[in-house]
């Protein structure tokens, strides 16, 4: 994610400032958000809540892990998983194992 800093006066195309109601989806979720500006270029959203936060990482052949994004920093994030996740150790182990043997 890059920081949202001052993008103004490398824009391509005009903002103009609105609030509307409006919903993004990801993953086959919907979730309401308000558009705060928009362009030809693209939009600007403010959501209830982080899209990213609850996610669920997929590492075949292992399996899911479900968890939230705790931190987010350029091109990474950091995954807290869920509590109780019963093969979790295992899983883990198993995934530790297979990536040291590369």
């Amino acid at each position: 994610m890059a920081d949202s800093g001052n993008f103004s006066e490398k824009r391509a195309h005009e903002r103009f400032q609105i609030t509307i109601e409006a919903e993004i989806t990801f993953g086959g979720e919907g979730m309401e958000c308000t558009a705060i500006d928009i362009s030809k270029g693209g939009a600007k959203i403010r959501c209830k809540r982080d899209p990213f936060k609850n996610v669920v990482l997929s590492i075949a052949p292992f399996g899911e892990l479900s968890g939230d994004i705790v931190w987010k920093d350029d091109e990474y994030v950091g995954i807290k998983f869920h509590g109780d996740q019963g093969r979790l150790p295992e899983i883990i182990e198993t995934i530790v194992a297979n990536a040291r043997k590369r």
